[in-house]
C-alpha cells in the first residue's frame, strides 16, 4: 500500500463543506485507491493567509516522506492558482504526489500532462466522416 497524508481546510467553523465532510471524502478516496493514511491535518482560517503561513498544511507537508502522497478533497481547499502552484512546487521538490479526492484538478486542466511546469495538451483524435 502507498502512504498518504490528508490535508483539510475550512475558512470558518460553519462552512457547509466542513472538516467532517472533507475527512469522509478523503478517507473514502484513500480506501478506493489503496492508500494507507498516516496522518490528518487541518486549518480553520480564511484565504487571507498565505499557504506558507498555514500551520496545518506545513505540518502535513513536513510529515510526508519521499514517495508519499498528499490527499486534499478539492483543489479549492488550497486557494488561488498561485497558492496551488506553490504547493505543487513544494511537493515536487520533496518528491511527493499531490492528489485531489474529487479529481477536480484533472477536470480543471483537461487532458494534459504536467512535465516539470510545462503543460502538454493531448489532442483529441478527429473522427473520420463517413
Amino acid at each position: 500500500m502507498k502512504n498518504a497524508v490528508i490535508y483539510m481546510r475550512v475558512s470558518t467553523d460553519k462552512q457547509d463543506n466542513g472538516l467532517a465532510v472533507q475527512k469522509r471524502d478523503c478517507k473514502a478516496f484513500a480506501d478506493r485507491e489503496a492508500y494507507t493514511v498516516q496522518a490528518l491535518f487541518s486549518d480553520v482560517e480564511s484565504r487571507s493567509r498565505s499557504v506558507l503561513e498555514r500551520s496545518g498544511l506545513l505540518d502535513a507537508l513536513a510529515e510526508l516522506k519521499k514517495g508519499d502522497t498528499l490527499i486534499i478533497q478539492k483543489v479549492d481547499r488550497i486557494g488561488t492558482d498561485l497558492e496551488l502552484a506553490q504547493v505543487k512546487m513544494i511537493c515536487a521538490k520533496r518528491k511527493v504526489a499531490l492528489v485531489f479526492a474529487d479529481r477536480s484538478e484533472e477536470r480543471r486542466v483537461g487532458k494534459s500532462v504536467d512535465l516539470g511546469g510545462r503543460r502538454i495538451i493531448k489532442k483529441k483524435k478527429k473522427r473520420k466522416k463517413r
